[in-house]
């Protein structure tokens, strides 16, 4: 048997995400199609929104991708060297943005940042865990 709860207000959720405030900021070395942000007032990342790669023909989207940075623009590396970024994709039938195209894009475009800078703020979790425990 599933236990089963409905939440008529969906703040009284105890599994709703977290909400992200997201604070466009200046960083240093950004390129001309990156976006800084400051993340829930205490990480900087660096966002960059591009066209999905072999989308379907049927599809419209956004692919983020974000990159974690120190405030003056330097990349935050892994232990192994490696950048630390979060990505994300979000799509939609071509033909769900007849009604409003500017709305629906704008919609998409704004979900790809948050979901990439999610898994940016999982991917810095998990690092600075396996580095207190020695990993």
């Amino acid at each position: 048997m599933t236990d089963h709860t409905e939440f008529t207000d969906d703040t009284a959720n105890p599994l709703r995400p977290v909400e992200i405030m997201l604070e466009p900021v200046e960083i240093a070395g950004a390129s001309d199609d990156q976006v800084g942000y400051l993340v829930n007032g205490a990480q900087y990342c660096l966002v960059r929104v591009t066209r999905p790669v072999g989308a379907a023909a049927s599809m419209y989207g956004h692919y983020a991708i974000a990159t974690a940075v120190e405030g003056d623009g330097r990349a935050l590396l892994r232990s192994s060297g490696k950048v630390i970024e979060g990505r994300c994709h979000r799509a939609a039938e071509k033909s769900q943005l007849l009604e409003d195209p500017a709305g629906k894009s704008a919609a998409l475009k704004a979900l790809a940042i948050e979901g990439a800078v999610r898994d940016l703020l999982i991917e810095l979790a998990v690092e600075r865990a396996n580095d207190e425990a020695g990993i």
